[in-house]
Parts: structure tokens; C-alpha cells; sequence
């Protein structure tokens, strides 16, 4: 190992050139590109930024007992007696042009396998750790299996439509079937019917006379647009220095500490993505509905689907799922590409709801705020489903469609430490977050790999709706009240209380299921935050977030916190089970004065000698450093 360096980059296991290299790991090795410098420091779970600009103080990485080793190689993907294959890329590789590293084993050339991984990467994932690196090229269909506009003429086409949406095309929504039954006899030769949504009444046309097709739908029908669909695109979930991977740890993320085995069984899911293929980690799909057609190769199908799939479903160590009892549904509204639009997903929305779906996952989504797909929604609320959308992974703040519609859940992306993740869109309609960086997750061909995105975070908050129906006690809960029974259990993070990030917090199912257990006792710290100067302040202030994650009240909880300017001990009088309180403590002098580099501490400790439910959430701490010469 290159000891000397200052990062780490860990492959595992990797075939090459019919070799095998047993364990061939990478750690503590330099890191650089252009302005930055990424150090992660000797101690576990510590790590700081260098920024080139003068006298600034960036936060990187929080630490918490609570995640494996930075520096702990994770679990080798792949079981070598069904030779399973898994694919190894690592984003270090795509992101920063300078890795130096150093090999156990001669005679593997890395540049090589750096090339082929860049070019072969899955359109919008994240690394993955591999037995044997197998290429596969996601096939970018040019939207072929996509309703296609006749070619009209310009002059033809009548109104512009909307910054965003498909020309030439309408979606026509009737008040009823006869009127849309009436407008079809109507209709001349210039009205081409692209798409029928019998449980909307709505049909969506193409048109090379405008005014023939308003003549022809009088006043039976209401106009509106169609809009593009997306998954994400690759260069969108690029988190930021010092993120803290999931990797295989999701049940111990959310607090599950038994067998969910069963966990879901008997509530149907619907995922409404590029489709989903069998894999070794959940078994093969219960049901298929098929809206847009397979590419000609189906070894060329986008993984995305199957990589949500198996969040959900998943009961495999390497890539597990929440929920693996329930029934799972694919429907494919994406071409291989992730192209789709609304009128698309609002028929799989449709479709799902009359297949019984009672929670349906979409980890797509646009900007256009379309009506067909608000009816869609209306339509799966009115028939008891629950839809669960992934917010987007623009870095802004405007969160996608339909993640944005009010009845809608929307899902941000956190890392395995519950901070905010900086490509996940912001906004009110955030309600909930889940991780979203190197979620480990099945692929095409019983592959596993590594996801980063909000598309990923979803499926969690899917599947933990699925299991808190079925796990809460009592009769199986309907999903509109097991997600309000969740949300009373939510960790907060970020800012006390709701918030534009990270919504009402983040799930945790061992407190939902141990909610009616008596005499646990859990002080958490839940974020720490240096506050930037202000006039009375100015060095700044501390903020600590502290929750009673327990079902007793906490009296006079101690929080200490530890500085470069001193030691300082706040006194939390009270807190009600799931209470949360922020406390600010000022800074005395400046922090960088005579250092390069400064870490704040935080503890918070039970009073009473009662014992810690889970001490593992007891201690934070947060590292900065600047460069300004």
C-alpha cells in the first residue's frame, strides 16, 4: 500500500485478462485534480478539504460511530462458486484526472482497465466493488420504441407549445368515454392518435392542422402537453468530497437489527422505470406490464430499473432491499436510453393502480408540470396507491415532476451519514430523504454494483412504506397511514423541524417498530453545523442538533463540545420522546489562527447513569482546513 498518500481507493477481487487477482488493494493514495485536494486523514471516518481560494473553511465529512472504515475494503462482490459476475468502475477514475496507485500484484496495467471502465460505465451509476469486471454497453436508443411525430410542416404545426414541451403533439383529456368515442368519429386525417388512457379518458394526438383539430374536439375536451421523462443522466449524481457511501448497509442504516425476510409480503409494488430483469439477490419479477417495447437485445437493457428493484426487494448481503415480501410489478415506461414523457408514465401510473399496485415507485422525472400526469396521481389517491418519486439530481432548487405534486411522496438523497447529498434537488416538495450515494444494488445479467441518486433513495422510502403495512402490529396498515405512522418516527438532520433538503427527516424502522417499547433511552446527535459569522459573533457559532430517538424523556442531557477555542458544556433540560433541540454555542477566537487545519467535537450523554439505546449516535465530529497561501 502506498502509505504514504493521502487517500484511498479500494478494488477488490478483480478478473483481468483471465487472471485472478486475489485481493488487490488500493489505499491511502493521493488524489488530486486541479483545485482540489481530497486528504482522508490516519483516524477512521475523518476527512477535510484543501480549497485554493484564500482564507475559506469548507466542511467535508462528519464522523459517527456508527459506519464501517473508510479504510475497511467492502464485502468482495460476487459469489465465486456460481460465478457470479459483478462490474468494478470507481468514480475517483472518471472525476479526477491524476490517481497514483500502487499494486500488489504486478503485471496488471491499470491505465488500461481505467479506459475501458470510463467507457463503459452505466448511464447514471456509481462505482462497484467486482470479482470480474464485465463491460456492459447501455444501448442509447434514439427514443425508437417512443411515440414518433409524423412529419409535419411547420406552418402546420399551429401554437407554439411550452418551454420544454413536445411540439405538434396534444394530450386531449374527455369528460367522459362517449365524448371521447365522439371525438374519434370527428376526427380527419390531420389528427393522428398516438396513445389512449381509457382510466383518464384521455387520448394523445398529433396534428398537421391545428384548427382542425380544435374544430374537431368543440368543447368535450380539456388541452394539455406533453412533457419529456428522464433518468437522470450520469454527470447529475457527482456528490461531493467526503460523502459517505451505503454500500450493503441499509438495514443497519434504518435501524433493522432482525430478519425482514417477510417483511412487505402481500402489498404490491409497482416500479415504473426501463424495466425490470431477474437477479440473484430477489428471484424473478411476479408480473410485467409493457407500455414502452424491449430493445432487439436484451443483454442491452438498462440496469436502472433493476437496480430500484432490488432496494426494494433485494434479500441478498450484498445488495439488500427493505421489503423482499412483496409483490413486484415492472412496468416499463423508459426506452434503454431512460427516455420516456408524461403521457408514458401517466398510462403506467393508470395501469399500476388497476393491477392492484398499492405503492407505486417512480425514479424518473421532468420539469414540465403536466397535467395528464396530476390526473394520474389523482387517480392512483382516489384508488387507495401511494406514489413515491424521486426528487432529481440537478444540485437545485426545483425539485422534478412528479416528485413536486402535492399528494405525491417526494425523496431526497442523504450519504449513509444523513447529509444532504449536494446533486439532490431542494425545495418544499421534499418530504423525506434516504441514501443516495453507492447504494449497493443488483444490475442486468445477476450483476451487482454500486447506484448513486435519488433515483435510489426512493426505492428505500418505498420499501419502508411497504414494510411499516405489514410490520407495525395489529392489521396490515393501508399506505397513506403507514407512511403518517413513519413520519412520527422520522431522525431529523439538516435544520430542526422541516426542512427544504432533507423534508421531515429521514426513516428509521427500529423506532417505528420498537415505538411501544418502554425505558429506552436515545440521545442522538443529529447534525453538527459551524455557522458562519454574524455581527454579534464573529467567529461564528456552533449549531448541534440533538433528538430523543427513545420512548422516555430525557432530563439534563449533557452536550459537550470540544474546540480549538475551548471546551463547552450545554445542559438540555428536557426532551420528549422524538423531541429535537438546537443549541448554538458561540466561537471565542478565530479557528484557523496559527493552524492549517481545526476539527470540532461534539457528545451528548444521558444524566442518570441510564443506558444509551444506541450509543453508536452519541458523537459527531466535523474537520476543516484551508489553504491561502
Amino acid at each position: 500500500m502506498c502509505l504514504e498518500g493521502l487517500g484511498r481507493l479500494d478494488i477488490a477481487s478483480l478478473r483481468t485478462s483471465g487472471d485472478l487477482v486475489d485481493r488487490a488493494i488500493f489505499a491511502h493514495c493521493v488524489m488530486v485534480a486541479s483545485q482540489e485536494l481530497l486528504i482522508l486523514s490516519a483516524s477512521v471516518g475523518e476527512a477535510v478539504v484543501v480549497t485554493a481560494s484564500a482564507v475559506q473553511l469548507i466542511a467535508i465529512k462528519e464522523q459517527i460511530n456508527f459506519m464501517q472504515s473508510f479504510y475497511i475494503p467492502q464485502r468482495v462482490c460476487g459469489n465465486p462458486k456460481e460465478r457470479i459476475r459483478c462490474r468494478d468502475i470507481s468514480s475517483f477514475l472518471v472525476l479526477l484526472p491524476t490517481v497514483r496507485l500502487k499494486i500488489l500484484i504486478s503485471g496488471i496495467i491499470l491505465l488500461i482497465i481505467a479506459l475501458v471502465f470510463i467507457q463503459t460505465r452505466p448511464l447514471g451509476q456509481s462505482p462497484v466493488e467486482s470479482v470480474q469486471p464485465v463491460m456492459v454497453d447501455i444501448a442509447v436508443e434514439p427514443a425508437a420504441s417512443l411515440p414518433q411525430l409524423p412529419y409535419l410542416p411547420k406552418a402546420a404545426i399551429g401554437p407554439k407549445s411550452p418551454n420544454g414541451a413536445m411540439e405538434g403533439q396534444r394530450v386531449l383529456v374527455f369528460k367522459d368515454k362517449d365524448a371521447l368515442e365522439a371525438f374519434l368519429k370527428r376526427a380527419g386525417s390531420g389528427v393522428h392518435i398516438l396513445g389512449r388512457i381509457d382510466g383518464l379518458n384521455a387520448l394523445r394526438v398529433a396534428y398537421s392542422d391545428y384548427g382542425k383539430l380544435k374544430s374537431a374536439m368543440g368543447d368535450d375536451a380539456d388541452e394539455t402537453y406533453v412533457f419529456p421523462i428522464n433518468i437522470p443522466p450520469v454527470q447529475s449524481v457527482v456528490a461531493q468530497p467526503g460523502a459517505v457511501p451505503l454500500g450493503d448497509q441499509l438495514l443497519r442504516w434504518l435501524g433493522v437489527n432482525e430478519s425482514n425476510a417477510n417483511w412487505g409480503k402481500g402489498v404490491k409494488v409497482a416500479v415504473l422505470d426501463t424495466g425490470v430483469t431477474s437477479s440473484f439477490t430477489y428471484g424473478t419479477i411476479d408480473n410485467e406490464i409493457v407500455i414502452v417495447p424491449h430493445g432487439s437485445n436484451p443483454s442491452e437493457q438498462n440496469g436502472h430499473g433493476t437496480a430500484v428493484a432490488s432496494t426494494i426487494k433485494g434479500s441478498h448481503l450484498m445488495a439488500p432491499g427493505v421489503a423482499p415480501g412483496v409483490e413486484l410489478l415492472s412496468i416499463r415506461v423508459a426506452n434503454d436510453a431512460g427516455q420516456s414523457d408524461s403521457f408514458l408514465l401517466a398510462d403506467g401510473i393508470v395501469k399500476a393502480v388497476d393491477a392492484g399496485a398499492q405503492l407505486i415507485n417512480i425514479s424518473m422525472g421532468g420539469f414540465g408540470d403536466s397535467q395528464i400526469i396530476r390526473d394520474a396521481v389523482e387517480y392512483a389517491e382516489v384508488n387507495g396507491a401511494l406514489v413515491i418519486a424521486a426528487v432529481g439530481n440537478n444540485g437545485g432548487d426545483q425539485i422534478t415532476y412528479p416528485a413536486a405534486i402535492d399528494s405525491v411522496v417526494g425523496v431526497g438523497a442523504v450519504d449513509a451519514l444523513g447529509n444532504h447529498l449536494n446533486f439532490s434537488n431542494s425545495g418544499n416538495g421534499v418530504d423525506i430523504a434516504a441514501p443516495g450515494y453507492e447504494v449497493n444494488a443488483a444490475w442486468i445479467d445477476n450483476q451487482v454494483t454500486r447506484v448513486s441518486g435519488t433515483s435510489f433513495s426512493a426505492p428505500i422510502v418505498t420499501g419502508a412504506i411497504a414494510a411499516v403495512m405489514t410490520e407495525a402490529g395489529g392489521s396490515p396498515l393501508s399506505p397513506r397511514d403507514a407512511l403518517k405512522l413513519m413520519q412520527q418516527y422520522l431522525n431529523d438532520g439538516a435544520s430542526a423541524g422541516v426542512d427544504s433538503k432533507l423534508g421531515a427527516g429521514m426513516p428509521d424502522l427500529g423506532r417505528v417498530f420498537e415505538r411501544d417499547v418502554a425505558g429506552l433511552h436515545d440521545a442522538a446527535l443529529a447534525a453538527l453545523t459551524l455557522l458562519p459569522p454574524d455581527s454579534n459573533n464573529p467567529f461564528g457559532k456552533v449549531e448541534i442538533l440533538v433528538q430523543n430517538r427513545g420512548t422516555e424523556p430525557l432530563i439534563n442531557t449533557t452536550v459537550t463540545v470540544n474546540a480549538p477555542s475551548g471546551r463547552s458544556m450545554i445542559n438540555i433540560t428536557s426532551m420528549a420522546p422524538g423531541g429535537v433541540k438546537a443549541v448554538q454555542v458561540p466561537v471565542t477566537k478565530d479557528l484557523m489562527s496559527g493552524a492549517d487545519a481545526f476539527m470540532l467535537r461534539t457528545e451528548v450523554k444521558i444524566a442518570n447513569g441510564l443506558d444509551d439505546h444506541k450509543p453508536e449516535n452519541n458523537q459527531r465530529s466535523v474537520s476543516y482546513i484551508r489553504l491561502d497561501h
